[in-house]
């Protein structure tokens, strides 16, 4: 298969180059107000060959080719980049489009000082005798682990990367080049950090709602898993078309987060995955390789990435219209975790995106953002899809200074009656203003409402009003057989002063509460950041089987997964991340 560079270079905008752990990123968009042909493309206007520009590395298309704004002297001028049919071009020449060590080291460069990535490190330009060349720093290639395939110079950064018809994967891997394939392990714990490394379930236990007997889990470090039997055995579930980007320190790939699974409940067949969450493709950090949006329409045999390079890959929250399936809404950040406090933002007008094609294609909605601010829950109205709630969660770093504040938005609920066009503050006194996190229960209805942060909050009136609940309970869940007042969640052994985390129910929207049983011992909040264990096998979700109210599913951290069968009075632990089996992924 031929590899065109070009095919990926955007036309008609100009777009920054970004650094991704010390690779150069080509950023790959077509920019035609999102339904111009690609021939409509090549005519844009752009700027013409020796023309004086003002960003130092920028691109933009033009009809024969790219564009690059460079330093001549004193000066910034468009210069040919790439050009059409031209295989290697000159960002080849220069080693910033393969990043292979043999064809940058000893090849000419522009300034003395600049960098571009290699595979394994980075290469500096440097003067010799007059002449300015690249040279690696930190000397030689290290040795390969065993299993390690790489590609030539003059390929993609490695053969398994091209057999995709994704456009959005082929610019991720375009933009985040990998010169070698490393090998797909388990990946077992590392160093001393303990039997259960994390190995995260999130909130993505997903039950198929045409047979719940089918559950699709993903594990940190693992991959994605099925089971047919109600979560007494597993099996690895296809991961074709999702890209890798989780690597240990010895060079081999693991699996990433999942962050959220969703089954369609209009469309038989077609999953939503939300895979990788922190990062983004726009701003050149390192995680975002093929994070996004994933959706499958074969039942989870193959996956295809939604998410744009022009979007921010940071899924924060996702829902689906209840009226209208192919309509989309998508939650993201002002700036990743991993950035927190960045002086760069990587949205534009707001911290949602929609989609009303089912995810071919997106638009920022105007919500506002603040500093590190995240769309993290979104409700629509079953009765009135324009009308929309979202909620906003604010890292606590962003109060001490660096990132950039855009519209000042604050943590808290914001309402929209117009489909998103417009928002304004919702609700009343401080349950209304506090940071909202993924974990927030909405009942069918939506008039009864549960945020848990720090503290966990209660509403009745659609988030009209907030009373505080306390102790604080985790997990807030409501049980969707109830009218919407019945409640579950977990308090801490902690909290509690026992030796186990409780299970607990409400019936009055949580007001007040009773214990139902115990967690298993190998689940546990350790909320006060205590233990050997804390954090690694916290519990992360509840999940209630949608026919049989008895069943009930906690998943969390460890690969842990319990069932209970008699309404959460007893528990049984399924799993830990050493009972699945080995993924047979391919990395690319």
């Amino acid at each position: 298969m031929h590899y065109d560079p070009a095919r990926f270079v955007e036309r008609g905008a100009v777009r920054k180059r970004s650094f991704s752990a010390g690779l150069v990123a080509t950023l790959a968009v077509t920019a035609c107000g999102g339904g111009a042909s690609e021939q409509e493309a090549d005519t844009i206007l752009a700027p013409a060959e020796g023309v004086a520009c003002s960003d130092q590395g920028a691109q933009t298309g033009f009809t024969n080719g790219t564009l690059e704004c460079r330093r001549e002297g004193d000066q910034l001028v468009w210069r040919v980049w790439q050009s059409p049919g031209d295989e290697q071009g000159e960002q080849v020449e220069q080693g910033e489009q393969s990043g292979n060590a043999e064809g940058v080291e000893g090849t000419p460069c522009p300034e003395v000082g600049s960098t571009t990535g290699l595979p394994d490190g980075t290469a500096e330009c440097v003067d010799e005798g007059g002449q300015l060349v690249w040279r690696r720093l930190g000397g030689p290639i290290p040795e390969l682990p065993d299993g390690v395939v790489c590609g030539s110079s003059t390929n993609p950064p490695n053969p398994l990367a091209l057999p995709t018809d994704n456009d959005n994967v082929r610019a991720s891997l375009t933009a985040f080049p990998k010169e070698c394939v490393y090998p797909y392990t388990t990946c077992e714990p590392e160093g001393d950090q303990g039997q259960y490394q994390w190995y995260r379930t999130d909130y993505n236990l997903a039950i198929d709602p045409r047979n719940p007997s089918r559950l699709l889990v993903g594990l940190e470090r693992l991959g994605l898993f099925e089971s047919l039997d109600g979560g007494d055995t597993w099996q690895p579930l296809s991961e074709d078309g999702i890209l890798h980007s989780m690597t240990k320190a010895d060079g081999t790939v693991c699996w990433g987060q999942t962050f959220d699974i969703t089954f369609d409940p209009a469309v038989s067949g077609r999953i939503y995955l939300n895979h990788g969450g922190g990062g983004t493709v726009n701003a050149g950090i390192w995680q975002s390789r093929g994070h996004g949006l994933y959706r499958s329409d074969d039942d989870g045999r193959t996956w295809n990435l939604l998410t744009t390079p022009d979007m921010n890959a940071y899924v924060a929250g996702f829902t689906i219209d209840p009226t209208s399936s192919d309509t989309l809404y998508m939650g993201t950040s002002s700036a990743p975790q991993t950035d927190d406090s960045a002086p760069t933002s990587y949205v534009n007008t707001g911290l949602l995106y929609r989609s009303d094609d089912a995810g071919r294609t997106w638009r920022e909605l105007p919500t506002g953002w603040g500093a590190s601010t995240v769309g993290s829950v979104i409700v629509v109205d079953p009765t009135n899809r324009d009308a929309l709630l979202l909620g906003v969660f604010q890292y606590s770093s962003a109060t001490e200074g660096g990132a950039p504040t855009g519209t000042g938005l604050g943590p808290g609920w914001y309402r929209s009656t117009d489909g998103g066009a417009s928002w304004q503050p919702h609700g009343e006194g401080d349950g209304a203003r506090v940071p909202v996190s993924n974990r927030v229960a909405v009942s069918p209805d939506g008039a009864v409402m549960l945020s848990s942060n720090d503290q966990l909050w209660g509403s009745t009136d659609g988030g009209q009003t907030w009373y505080l609940i306390d102790p604080t309970r985790w997990l807030p869940t409501i049980d969707p057989h109830g009218d919407g007042r019945r409640v579950y969640a977990i308090l801490s052994a902690e909290r509690a002063s026992t030796e186990r985390d409780q299970f607990s129910v409400s019936n009055d929207a949580g007001r007040s509460w009773r214990t139902l049983g115990e967690l298993p011992p190998e689940m546990r909040l350790n909320e006060w950041n205590e233990g050997p264990l804390f954090g690694r096998a916290a519990p992360s979700n509840v999940v209630v089987h949608p026919t049989n109210p008895a069943i009930i599913y906690v998943t969390g951290a460890g690969g842990t997964i319990a069932r209970t069968t008699d309404g959460g009075a007893t528990w049984k632990l399924l799993t830990t991340w050493e009972m699945f089996p080995a993924s047979k992924a391919t990395i690319r």
